[in-house]
C-alpha cells in the first residue's frame, strides 16, 4: 500500500475551485519533484511539478492560478502558478511550473496603508489649518498636548482661533477618539471641540472654565479627516484663556486594538482569503498605537503584529491554512493565528533505529543563544525616542539566569508603542531567551510514514510545519516544533527542520528597511 499517492489538481483561478480541462492528460501524468511548508508565516512554501509535453502547445495551465496536490482527500499542499518554464528530465522535454503559497502571493504582495490606533499629537499627525487673518493671532504649543491661547484682538463669535486637522490615509476613515479636551474663559465664552468640518458638526466639546473631560466618542459618520479647534462664542477680548486637547487615540476601528482585530481586519481586507475566522485565536493584548509603516506589505505588518506576543509573553503565529480547513470551502485559503504550540505536550513521533529514519540527528544548547538583560527602544506618542533598560524597570532582567550564565544583554526596538507595550515586548523576548533549549543542528528525512502521538501511520507527504515531533530513544527526550518540511515525492521522504523559530530575528532583520517609519 501507498500511503503517499499524490494527485495534482490545477484550476483556473487563484481561488477557484473549477478544474482547468486537462484536454492532453499533460495535468494527469505530470511528475511532483517537491513541496514544502514553512511555520510560521506559510503554511505552504514552494513546490514544483514537471509534465512532459510540447512546451510551446496551447495549455489552459496558466500564471497564477491555484493549485493543490492531494493525498486522498486530504490537501498536502496548496499555492498558485508563480513561473512556467520549459525543461528537460532526462530525454523528455517539458514544461516546468513552480509554485508558491497563498502567504507569498497574497500577504508579501500586497501593500496596506492604514492607522489602526495614533496617538501622535506633532504637526505631520494634527496639521495646522490656514485662519487667514488669525493665522497669526494664536500661542500653540505641543507640550505633549496640543494647546492654543488666543493672543489680545477683539474676537468675533465664531471666529475659529486655530484649527488642527487629522486624516486618515486615502481610503480609510476616522471611526473612534479617544481625547482629553480642557477648556480656560475666565468668565467668557470659548469652546473648545473636535469639529467634522464635511458634515459641519461638533463632535464632542468644552465649554467649562478651567474644566477638562475626557472623552471616547464613535464616530456616527466616519470621516478621512477631522479638527480640533479652539473657536470664540462671542464678541469678546480675551484675558485668560486657552483651549487643549491631549491623551489622544485616533482609531481607524470602533473597537479595541490587539493582534486578533489586526488579524481579522486583514482577513476581510483581502478577499482572496476564506470569509471563516474560526482558527483566529484571541489574543486581546492592547497595541495602541499601532500603524503600518506607510504602503507597508500585509505580511509585514502581521509579523509585527506577532512580534508583541500576549499580555503573559509568549510567542503568537499567523499563517494560511489550506482552504478545506473553511466551514464552507470555496478555493480560498484559511488566515489562522495561534499561540506557538507549547511543547509539553507532541502530534509526531519518531523512533532513533526505526526503520523509518534516515540519518541520526544532532542536538545542542549553546548559551551564546541567551539573553538575560533586555534594552527595549520605542517613540512615543510626541516622536521622542526612548528607551528603556533593567535599571528603569527590573523585569526586564532575569537575576537567576545572571547567576548561571552571566549578563548577556540584547537591544531590541518596539517602534512606535507605549511605555507598557514596549516592555512588554521585551517582556516577551526575555522569556524566549534567558534559558539555554536544546536545538536540533540538523534536520532529519523520515521515508514513507511518520507515527502519530496515537499510534497512526501519517503518510510523509501530510507531515507540515506547525506540529511537534518527539524524538524518543535519544539525549532529548523533549518534543521539537517543526519549522520545515520539504517533501520529495520520487523517495517519498520528508526532510524535517526542527526548532523554535527566533521570529525576532526575523523581525529585527527587516527593520532595517524601515527605519525611516512613518503612520501616514
Amino acid at each position: 500500500m501507498n500511503y503517499n499517492d499524490l494527485k495534482l489538481k490545477i484550476y483556473d483561478g487563484q481561488t477557484s475551485t473549477t478544474e482547468v480541462q486537462d484536454t492532453d492528460r499533460a495535468i494527469e501524468q505530470a511528475t511532483i519533484d517537491s513541496f514544502a511548508s514553512v511555520y510560521p508565516g506559510g503554511l505552504f512554501s514552494t513546490a514544483r511539478v514537471f509534465t512532459a509535453r510540447d512546451p510551446l502547445a496551447t495549455w489552459q495551465v496558466q500564471l497564477g492560478q491555484r493549485v493543490a496536490i492531494y493525498n486522498g482527500l486530504e490537501i498536502a499542499w496548496e499555492g498558485v502558478i508563480n513561473a512556467i518554464g520549459i525543461g528537460t528530465r532526462g530525454d523528455l522535454t517539458g514544461t516546468i511550473i513552480d509554485c508558491t503559497g497563498q502567504w507569498a502571493a497574497l500577504l508579501e504582495q500586497r501593500t496596506w496603508n492604514k492607522v489602526w490606533a495614533d496617538q501622535r499629537l506633532t504637526e505631520q499627525a494634527w496639521t495646522r489649518q490656514a485662519q487667514g487673518d488669525a493665522d497669526n493671532m494664536a500661542n500653540v504649543d505641543r507640550l505633549n498636548r496640543i494647546g492654543v491661547g488666543p493672543q489680545v484682538r477683539a474676537w468675533t463669535a465664531g471666529d475659529v482661533v486655530a484649527a488642527f486637522r487629522y486624516t486618515m490615509p486615502t481610503g480609510e476613515t476616522i471611526k473612534r477618539i479617544k481625547a482629553t479636551l480642557r477648556n480656560r474663559e475666565n468668565g467668557q465664552n470659548w469652546i473648545t471641540r473636535v469639529y467634522d468640518p464635511v458634515g459641519a458638526a461638533t463632535l464632542f466639546s468644552e465649554t467649562g472654565d478651567g474644566v477638562s473631560t475626557a472623552t471616547d466618542h464613535t464616530l456616527a459618520t466616519p470621516r478621512q479627516y477631522v479638527e480640533f479647534q479652539f473657536v470664540s462664542n462671542a464678541n469678546q477680548t480675551p484675558t485668560i484663556a486657552y483651549g487643549r486637547m491631549s491623551a489622544v487615540t485616533v482609531y481607524s476601528e470602533t473597537g479595541n486594538i490587539n493582534p486578533t482585530e489586526i488579524v481579522k481586519d486583514v482577513r476581510a481586507k483581502i478577499t482572496e482569503i476564506n470569509s471563516d475566522e474560526a482558527r483566529i485565536g484571541s489574543n486581546t493584548f492592547t497595541l495602541e498605537p499601532f500603524a503600518s509603516n506607510g504602503q507597508e506589505p500585509i505580511a509585514s505588518i502581521v509579523r509585527r503584529v506577532m512580534s508583541y506576543g500576549d499580555a503573559s509573553y509568549n510567542s503568537w503565529a499567523a499563517y494560511l491554512g489550506p482552504s478545506d480547513w473553511a466551514s464552507v470551502p470555496d478555493g480560498k485559503p484559511v488566515l489562522c493565528l495561534e499561540q506557538y504550540p507549547a511543547l509539553t505536550d507532541y502530534d509526531l513521533v519518531v523512533r532513533i533505529g526505526d526503520q523509518n529514519l534516515i540519518g541520526q540527528p544532532e542536538f545542542k544548547r549553546s548559551v551564546s543563544e541567551v539573553a538575560n538583560w533586555i534594552a527595549v527602544r520605542y517613540r512615543d506618542e510626541a516622536g521622542n525616542d526612548i528607551t528603556l533598560t533593567p535599571d528603569d524597570d527590573a523585569t526586564l532582567k532575569d537575576t537567576a539566569s545572571i547567576a548561571l550564565y552571566g549578563e548577556r544583554q540584547m537591544v531590541v526596538d518596539a517602534g512606535t508603542a507605549t511605555a507598557a507595550s514596549a516592555a512588554n515586548y521585551a517582556k516577551r523576548i526575555l522569556a524566549a531567551r534567558k534559558d539555554t533549549h536544546y536545538k536540533a543542528t540538523s534536520p532529519i528525512t523520515v521515508s514513507g510514514w511518520i507515527m502519530t502521538k496515537q499510534g497512526v501511520k501519517l503518510p510523509a507527504c501530510r507531515i507540515r510545519a506547525g506540529l511537534r515531533v518527539l524524538i524518543e530513544n535519544s539525549i532529548v527526550e523533549t518534543p521539537f516544533l517543526i519549522t520545515g518540511v520539504e517533501y520529495t515525492p520520487a523517495s517519498r521522504t520528508a526532510r524535517i527542520t526542527m526548532g523554535v523559530p527566533d521570529s525576532l530575528a526575523v523581525y529585527l532583520a527587516q527593520r532595517a528597511l524601515l527605519d525611516n517609519r512613518r503612520l501616514v
